[in-house]
């Protein structure tokens, strides 16, 4: 299902919720800066950003495609980041595309397509209504909020992934004969997918 909200951080440090993109740029006409967090948008909803503030139409359909892989390309009025969030669920590690534009006065952000329900970003929000101290200074600052959120939850799916690596040399030195060698091709499998995304993210 998709979902966006859409906050306008006005001049005097208060930020609070719109009901349309129309809506937040004739309000971020007189100060402040939007932020857009989409969550499973369709084409359509995507496509207003061309028109309404500028954003390229190709970095649209890198959004679209989960075949993308991490990078930063820049434009003349503002940047789009792509990266890689983690989830580590039922032994498997999962990897799901976020997507930000930033701009003098906007960030947007872009998650849940092709996650198959998971929800990379899904306590952001929360977040930065406790650090809106940091968030309201702009957009740049909200973005390294939200980056530190994705990236510190890499760091738990990565960390689930070091134990149970762990776990599997124990019982290999303990008693291998219980050990079952498919655990290596499942182990294997998330390693290599873990050093596809690192390799082009570092």
């Amino acid at each position: 299902m998709s979902a966006t909200k859409i906050y306008h951080f006005s001049p005097e440090g208060i930020y609070y919720t719109l009901n349309s993109v129309q809506e937040g740029i004739k309000e971020v006409s007189s100060g402040g800066f939007l932020w857009i967090n989409y969550f499973n948008p369709a084409k359509e909803e995507l496509n207003i950003l061309v028109e309404k503030i500028g954003i390229h139409p190709l970095s649209i359909e890198d959004c679209l495609d989960n075949s993308q892989v991490p990078k930063i390309e820049h434009f003349h009025d503002n940047s789009f980041i792509l990266m890689n969030s983690y989830n580590y669920f039922n032994k498997n590690l999962y990897i799901d595309e976020v997507d930000f534009f930033i701009g003098k006065n906007y960030l947007i952000s872009v998650s849940g397509i092709n996650s198959e329900g998971r929800t990379p970003l899904n306590d952001v929000e929360k977040l930065i209504s406790r650090e809106s101290g940091k968030a309201k200074q702009g957009p740049a600052f909200l973005l390294h909020s939200i980056l530190d959120y994705v990236v510190d939850e890499k760091f738990k799916a990565i960390e689930a992934l070091e134990d149970e690596l762990e776990n599997a040399e124990d019982l290999v030195i303990e008693n291998p004969a219980t050990f079952d060698p498919a655990e290596l091709m499942r182990l294997r499998k998330n390693l290599v997918t873990l050093r596809k995304s690192l390799f082009n993210e570092r």
